[in-house]
């Protein structure tokens, strides 16, 4: 211990002592400020390298890093001056088990902040561990200490591996030390600061120097089950013994971490010869000149495939700058497919080329220009002709207010203003239709928000309103590809000429036989009409099937008639298709089940080679129980929009509350979490307040209460607390449809990964856009059931089309209809060109003891 003072310094106590000395809270008596003097032991012959670092060491002047000041030779002793934080180390609270997981993500944070500044400047730390990471009484991190590491006293434990042995990477330990070597030891640390232990431990330096060297650590949700995945991955990254394969810099670590979006340099196209065969038509169409271009084909004739090529030989032959490329299509599948095969053929990841569909332009465009509309531009999309609307309705039973909704939304799709709606109405059905579209659009406009259908009918009016607007987006993209042009609603297909108004480049692709989707105002007549308002547009057939074999192209021709098929080429000649009348639903099943064993044990394919489809929702219910039964895997795709189902929708009205920091609007939906009615639940001074009979629930209501007080908490985390304490979601746990929505929930939460702190509202506009067909995992081995319009796009090699009796499908209700009954046949033909190598058609001959006619599409399917 040293004397009361040194020099001009009073002592006021000792802070610790290290390998490199003593530390100590000093007073400055001319300054009249508190220091920390570092007084080493290191021989002052041994001092020069110091010395000579000192300005270097100086420079680093950041918020997270400890102010090195000066040193000095007082009373015979080297003496470094430093910033003192008064506060506790990290050691310190690790010890006492004073972190929680936001408080340690927030840390890490700002260590990273500290780190990239210091690297930037060449210095790197050398000896990250807990005691070197101090915390202020304010919550500020200080990393203290930086690259004294290499100045310990020669003789010492560490004195030629310069840093602390459970903290240092392999190469460390050989005296080599980079940024990367900063970055496994503060990896090392995040691990010990959510295992509460580190990652290698043991009784002697040589037994942790084998750790290091020859193991790998125990994974850290081993250890900490609730640990987000992301984090895991990453910190095991960190710790990789391939000072390569670690993340190369602290804003790598940082995003890794936090997923936080960077920008990217513009994309560099390289020669790359095309990696498939093309037809001789295909060459034609991506290698002509025309401005204008309509390229139709049935299912696997490669429309895509050719517009996938058209928009590389853009970029590579005719050299358009990737950010002048607009490509839509109908699903998000559909654009993550072509975003993948475009990265493919260039190399290089695609960021500034626009893909995306319909609704994901729209928004951009309205956030953007929102104001000239009078929107606000921090408006928020919602589902549909919400609930709390419908309450405002009365005397109108379900069946009547969905018909209100369907008409709204075919208003939407024409489109139509609410005063031209009123004016045109003469019913009495048709007039309360016109009063509600208005009072729904005032609705939304007073709380800010947009259904998704307003995504696309703000940008028409937008777009055809404002000339300049117009104008700046058709110069912007040079180049505009349209993929599915059939099942385009009439105001999508309006917004196309807008965009192409300035360039007069179109790319469309269609089939109007596989238009399905009539019943969400999509027009197959798009096709035709194209011809029409698009002058000099050359259109090509494609006459080449890539996809379908013999039989089962043939099923396809017969059920579209003779007079609409065309004379194409067949790639694929083997095939095989089977048809089984079943005596009853359960021997169906038992059809399914046997095929579906055959195939996986005797010829040895996946499940995931084979799809049940039907119709409607309703019927996978008996497949599903079948399935379970048999022990086969399986997975059902809905062929609704994710944020539609009640869970899901009920989670995002509680992060919607949390960003508008609205307890009313978030009190249902608590009460919903909690299993129990709404009158048990209070907001008192601002904080939900629990009756009594809902103690259980104490830790979610605090959390609930701690996220409203607290902003920018990560939406990731919110959706893990409430999955593991909300009393509902437990009693789900024992129900089996009770897993199935809590199957949905982590899928929500994987949607969640890629948000960091404070991004609740951008989570919630990718969320409101996502489709079920985005969130399937394609890798799990699972067979897929699904509904035929979910099928859209999708292609199995083994198909089971099931159920098919008149009154299912097609559809009893739209047999009375000529245009409805033409959509069930192209969805038939969906269905039955989704398979590429077998296909299974099955239909019980009675259901619940009735007797079922046949479909009469089988019929037809034969050539009858």
């Amino acid at each position: 211990m040293l004397t009361q003072s040194l020099g001009k310094y009073r002592i006021i106590k000792w802070l610790g002592g290290g390998q490199f000395g003593d530390v100590y809270l000093a007073y400055d008596t001319i300054l009249k400020e508190n220091f920390a003097l570092k007084v080493s032991r290191m021989r002052r012959e041994d001092t020069q390298i110091l010395k000579e670092e000192a300005r270097l060491l100086a420079s680093l002047e950041h918020k997270n890093i400890v102010r090195f000041y000066n040193i000095d030779y007082i009373a015979g002793k080297l003496v470094l001056i430093t910033e003192y934080v008064k506060g506790k180390s990290l050691r310190a609270m690790l010890e006492r088990e004073e972190l929680d997981f936001l408080r340690t993500m927030n840390i890490i944070e700002q260590c990273l902040a500290g780190l990239s500044y210091a690297h930037k400047k060449g210095i790197i730390h050398r000896d990250l561990k807990p005691e070197n990471i101090l915390i202020s009484d304010e919550g500020l991190v200080k990393i203290t200490d930086f690259g004294l590491g290499k100045f310990l006293k020669e003789g010492s434990l560490s004195a030629s591996i310069a840093g602390t042995p459970i903290y240092m990477p392999p190469e460390a330990w050989k005296g080599e030390f980079s940024v990367t070597s900063d970055i496994y030891s503060l990896g090392a640390v995040l691990y010990e600061m959510v295992t509460k232990r580190p990652p290698f431990l043991a009784e002697s330096l040589e037994a942790i120097r084998k750790l290091v060297f020859e193991e790998e650590p125990i994974r850290p949700k081993i250890l900490n089950p609730s640990l987000p995945e992301t984090v895991e991955n990453t910190i095991l990254r960190a710790l990789d013994k391939n000072p390569e394969k670690r993340p190369h810099s602290a804003e790598e670590f940082h995003r890794l971490l936090f997923r936080k979006t960077i920008e990217i340099k513009p994309l560099t196209i390289f020669k790359i010869e095309p990696e498939i065969n093309l037809t001789p038509q295909q060459r034609e169409i991506i290698t002509s000149k025309e401005k204008k271009i309509l390229v139709t084909g049935g299912p696997g004739s490669g429309k895509t495939t050719t517009l996938t090529y058209k928009a590389y030989h853009s970029l590579k032959e005719e050299g358009i700058e990737p950010e002048s490329l607009l490509c839509l299509t109908f699903t998000q599948k559909s654009a993550k497919d072509l975003k993948e095969r475009l990265e493919k053929l260039l190399k290089r990841e695609v960021r500034n080329i626009f893909i995306g569909t319909f609704h994901n332009l729209c928004l951009q465009i309205l956030k953007a220009e929102a104001e000239l509309l009078d929107l606000n531009p921090n408006f928020t999309v919602v589902e549909p002709f919400p609930k709390s609307l419908r309450l405002e309705i009365p005397g109108l039973g379900n069946q009547q207010i969905e018909r209100l909704k369907r008409m709204i939304e075919k208003f939407k799709s024409i489109p139509l203003l609410p005063e031209e709606v009123e004016r045109e109405a003469k019913t009495t059905f048709q007039k309360l239709a016109a009063e509600t579209f208005r009072r729904y659009q005032e609705y939304l406009k007073k709380r800010d928000l947009l259904d998704f259908d307003d995504l696309i009918y703000y940008t028409y009016f937008l777009l055809k309103n404002f000339p300049e607007v117009r104008e700046r987006y058709s110069r912007e993209f040079k180049r505009v590809f349209v993929d599915e042009l059939q099942d385009l609603t009439p105001v999508q297909y309006q917004i196309l000429p807008f965009l192409v108004s300035a360039n007069e480049y179109i790319f469309l692709t269609g089939d109007p036989n596989q238009s399905i989707y009539e019943w969400r105002n999509a027009r197959p007549e798009n096709i035709f009409l194209a011809q029409k308002d698009f002058p000099n547009i050359k259109t090509y057939h494609l006459t080449t099937n890539f996809r379908l074999p013999e039989n089962i192209y043939q099923i396809c021709q017969n059920l579209i008639g003779k007079e609409e098929a065309k004379p194409v080429l067949l790639i694929k000649t083997e095939g095989r298709t089977e048809l089984f009348g079943a005596e009853s639903e359960e021997e169906e099943v038992l059809f399914l089940i046997k095929k579906i064993k055959e195939i996986v044990k005797k010829e040895k394919r996946s499940y995931s080679e084979i799809a049940v489809l039907y119709r409607t929702n309703s019927q996978s219910r008996i497949y599903e129980e079948g399935l379970l039964t048999a022990n086969i895997p399986y997975e059902i795709i809905g062929d609704e929009r994710f944020y539609e189902r009640e869970e899901i929708r009920n989670l995002i009205q509680l992060l919607r509350a949390i960003n508008l920091n609205d307890k009313e609007l978030a009190k249902p939906v608590i009460a919903w979490l909690l299993n129990s009615p709404e009158e048990r639940l209070k907001i008192k001074e601002d904080k939900f307040l629990l009756s009594p009979a809902e103690e259980k629930a104490t830790n979610l209501i605090d959390f609930l209460n701690k996220t409203f007080s607290e902003k920018g908490i990560n939406p990731e985390l919110i959706l893990n607390t409430i999955l593991a304490n909300a009393p509902l979601f437990s009693f789900w746990r024992e129900k089996e449809m009770g897993r199935v929505r809590l199957r949905n929930i982590q899928e929500l939460i994987n949607e969640a990964k890629e948000f960091s702190a404070g991004e609740i509202k951008e989570f919630l506009e990718k969320i409101q856009l996502l489709e079920d067909l985005a969130l399937v995992d394609w890798g799990k081995d699972f067979v897929r059931l699904l509904t035929v319009h979910a099928a859209k796009g999708l292609e199995f090699p083994i198909v089971f089309l099931v159920g098919m009796v008149e009154g299912l499908f097609p559809l009893f209700g739209n047999t009375l209809n000529p245009k409805r009954l033409a959509e069930e046949k192209r969805l038939c033909y969906v269905a039955v060109s989704r398979a590429t190598e077998r296909l299974y058609i099955s239909y019980p001959k009675r259901i619940g003891g009735k007797r079922q006619e046949v479909s009469r599409f089988i019929p037809e399917m034969l050539g009858i």
